[in-house]
């Protein structure tokens, strides 16, 4: 079932194909004690989600839950030292190969950025806090750092190479500052080691509304 991106249509074994599903953050990490698994996904089409952080406050807010307190999130990429977490590619396997058994493309969304900016306690327990970036809006720049980053996004792509039904986002929602330099480098590196479609994504620099030109950007960036 090779998955495949001709202008705005994907392909599957060069037949055209509607994509449409549901997807939710814990179906690869642990969200306070608890992973979603694929019998509660619709549809032909999924999302793997990678949330960076190892715990938030989602209480109070509209797009959290009612969970009370700190929530944690387990199999988080990297640990403290920023090592590779060999939990989470375990994990993200053991969720590509059930859905690759059902048919079901899976978009794996890389870095996340809408938790560190939306919930309390996120930037306090990131792993990558302490190792070069000082906030949570420098995280997805150009700097040190960026070597974790290479590392995870090379992980990923060696453990999923073997399914043909995959796509790569870079991320979710990710902030202003990753448009200049990350996100393009991101996608640079997935096609240095995969031929896997792999798409950029809203970031708070290219919103329409503020008059920027997000398909421009998008084409710039090498994606496909």
């Amino acid at each position: 079932m090779t998955v495949t991106i001709k202008g705005d249509s994907f392909y599957q074994n060069s037949k055209k194909i509607r994509l449409a599903g549901s997807h939710t953050w814990n179906t690869v990490q642990r969200v306070a004690g608890e992973r979603i698994g694929l019998s509660r996904i619709t549809g032909n089409t999924t999302r793997a989600w990678v949330i960076e952080t190892s715990g938030a406050v989602f209480s109070g807010s509209q797009w959290g839950s009612n969970t009370p307190g700190l929530a944690s999130i387990k199999d988080v990429p990297w640990k403290k030292d920023g090592t590779l977490n060999g939990g989470f590619y375990r994990a993200l396997k053991s969720f590509v190969k059930k859905a690759h058994s059902r048919d079901i493309v899976t978009g794996i969304s890389l870095f996340e950025g809408s938790v560190q900016r939306n919930f309390p306690g996120t930037w306090e327990r990131h792993p990558l806090n302490g190792l070069g970036p000082k906030t949570s809006e420098e995280v997805h720049t150009r700097g040190s750092w960026n070597k974790y980053q290479r590392a995870h996004v090379k992980r990923v792509v060696e453990t999923l190479e073997s399914f043909d039904n995959v796509i790569y986002e870079v991320g979710n929602e990710l902030s202003s500052s990753s448009v200049k330099w990350f996100q393009p480098q991101v996608v640079k590196w997935i096609k240095k080691w995969s031929d896997k479609p792999v798409g950029v994504s809203y970031a708070a620099a290219i919103r329409a509304s503020r008059g920027k030109d997000e398909l421009t950007w998008m084409r710039k960036t090498g994606a496909d």
